[in-house]
């Protein structure tokens, strides 16, 4: 009897897993909803994405809906897939990442299509974008790209009182950024939310409190202002230079980094109840501390990241004399020096394999960056540019468990150089070697980095493809950095 009520169980729990979507809405919201009954397979891909591609542009709350659950499902059917690439990452070599990507690109393909038809959702569906919001950030595991996808979608909302009660409800710090980053959109009149951020300033979430500065940088008043000044006396890195931002944006003002001068300057001020600052007066940004440049690009941020090419064909020659990896070493050798020795850094090089420096960022004092050189001139060179691969290890080593979820990653600043068009590993033996897709390769690293914490900066020695600048222009552009092309 007990062995038969344990099977029923079985059977019925079985039946709420498998059980199909609502057969709700429009019909194409309806023939969306049946094509993600399943499980990818060769066959429905076609269904799916000729399903998901009729949606664009959509202003059908069903089909909004539809959409919105058709990018859970297709993370549901990656994220178990993700953490077996992520574990194998750490203790095989690149060859036996191959199955991974086979098995995630047409996943992420759709993925990345669900997502196109989001963004070109109309504007009056604002308010249902915040809902689906704040449903996802209720979850035990909730996925990140999809909630800001959300928030960028919430923009032009009504629903205050739902908004204000999700931000005092205790959520993990990936959701609340997203909920906060709602609420930027709102300007000047989010100034009613300003109660609810104040008490965020001091979360335990580096990211949380980047999100909040920023914010209360646009929405906050007078009240807000001592607050900032507080936290630029105990931040450092990034955040630090939000909160200067944020602080010069409320105020008009611009006194750095420095929370004795902004200190200062606020006990002088006699009119302090009648303060406004004078509309569109901001003040160029912060100066940052002087750690030196890296092909021109001033180095910045509490944790760096290196990553270099040691592909065969940095032993090329450039247009101004020298090889490839000889002006890659020395701009490398002296941009270490330059770190402040309370910065941390690791470095990741790749070629058909990736190697690390370290197993974790390190301070960069005297002895580690004399080892970090030491190891980076003893490496031999080999054929390959397994990007991909690269970036993945980068960000693994920064603390990124699973990817399209909430990590506080380690890292603040990436530096990315190559000679060439990325590469990846077929499995094959004829032909072991083939192009990458920059697409794909744009499309993961936006996974790991959706809230865009960390700045990319790229450096292109002589490059000569086409694919190859898309790359790496499109990885500066969409995470705040510069890209630089040496020829």
């Amino acid at each position: 009897m007990i062995r038969l009520l344990a099977l029923l169980i079985c059977a019925i729990c079985c039946a709420a897993r498998s059980a199909p979507l609502p057969q709700e809405g429009s019909t194409a919201a309806r023939r969306l909803l049946r094509a993600f009954d399943s499980k990818h397979t060769r066959n429905n891909y076609p269904q799916r994405l000729a399903a998901i591609q009729k949606l664009h542009g959509s202003s059908n709350e069903s089909e909004a809906l539809a959409l919105v659950e058709a990018y859970r499902r297709l993370d549901a059917e990656a994220l178990p897939i993700r953490k077996e690439q992520g574990q194998t990452l750490d203790e095989r070599t690149s060859l036996e990442l191959v199955r991974f990507r086979k098995s995630l690109a047409p996943i992420d393909t759709l993925q990345d299509e669900v997502a196109a038809a989001l963004r070109s959702l109309d504007a009056s569906l604002a308010d249902t974008m915040l809902r689906e919001l704040v449903a996802e950030a209720r979850k035990p595991d909730p996925c990140l790209s999809l909630q800001v996808l959300l928030a960028d979608k919430a923009k032009g909302f009504r629903d205050i009182d739902l908004l204000r009660h999700q931000l005092e409800r205790p959520l993990e710090p990936g959701s609340l950024c997203a909920l906060v980053r709602v609420v930027e959109t709102l300007g000047r009149r989010g100034s009613v939310f300003s109660p609810a951020l104040e008490n965020l300033p001091t979360a335990e979430s580096a990211p949380l409190r980047l999100e909040v500065a920023r914010t209360l940088g646009q929405i906050g008043g007078r009240p807000t202002i001592p607050l900032l000044i507080d936290r630029l006396k105990v931040e450092r890195g990034r955040v630090k230079e939000v909160v200067a931002v944020a602080l010069a944006t409320l105020t008009g003002q611009n006194h750095g980094l420095s929370a004795e001068a902004w200190t200062l300057w606020w006990k002088d001020l006699e009119t302090k109840d009648d303060f406004m600052p004078e509309a569109g007066s901001v003040p160029p940004p912060p100066k940052l501390p002087d750690m030196g440049e890296y092909f021109g690009i001033a180095q910045d941020g509490s944790s760096i990241l290196y990553i270099f090419d040691r592909s065969d064909s940095m032993e090329r020659g450039l247009a101004k004399g020298g090889s490839r990896e000889e002006r890659a070493r020395k701009e490398l050798a002296a941009a270490l020096d330059k770190l402040d020795e309370a910065t941390r850094f690791n470095i990741v090089v790749f070629s058909i394999k990736v190697r690390s420096w370290a197993k974790g960022y390190r301070d960069a004092s005297r002895r580690n960056v004399a080892d970090a050189k030491r190891w980076l001139f003893d490496l031999d060179m080999q054929a390959g540019t397994s990007t991909y691969d690269a970036l993945q290890r980068g960000f693994r080593l920064s603390g990124s468990r699973s990817i399209d979820r909430f990590d506080e990653l380690d890292v603040e600043t990436v530096f990315f150089l190559s000679d060439g068009e990325p590469t990846r590993r077929t499995g094959g033996t004829l032909n072991p070697l083939v192009r990458d897709d920059p697409q794909r390769i744009l499309s993961a690293v936006r996974r790991y980095d959706p809230l865009g914490r960390v700045k990319i900066h790229t450096i292109g020695l002589a490059l000569a493809t086409k694919d190859a600048p898309i790359l790496m222009r499109g990885l500066a552009e969409e995470h705040g950095g510069r890209f630089v092309a040496i020829r």
